[in-house]
């Protein structure tokens, strides 16, 4: 199935939104050694990142859901934040050059 690009962009738009919250919600919850928090936020990012294809950034969420991922929050987070900015972007690219769509419009 096609998604219009109206619905694209607006799915674009609200993971964008939504990855910013999330990342600064890691990022707080490594800074406040809060594991619950960064095991929640970390979920959350994955499952979003997950469902648009930022495989990447997914990985790295989904690294930080380990039993290990608590100890290297810290490096985690910073990593995470790094990708992000990447990941954000790299949509706003995409954003701005929608790939042409097979029927050629």
């Amino acid at each position: 199935m096609e998604v219009p690009e109206s619905a694209f962009r607006e799915i674009l738009e609200a993971y964008c939104s939504d990855l910013g919250t999330l990342c600064r919600d890691l990022q707080q919850a490594a800074t406040a050694r809060q594991p619950d928090r960064f095991r929640q936020a970390a979920h959350a990012l994955a499952g979003a990142s997950a469902s648009i294809g930022a495989v990447q950034l997914e990985g790295l969420a989904r690294r930080a859901l380990q039993p290990d991922g608590l100890v290297e929050m810290g490096e985690l987070a910073r990593r995470i934040e790094t990708c992000t900015v990447d990941t954000l972007a790299a949509l706003q690219t995409l954003a701005d050059h929608p790939p042409p769509r097979e029927d050629g419009r």
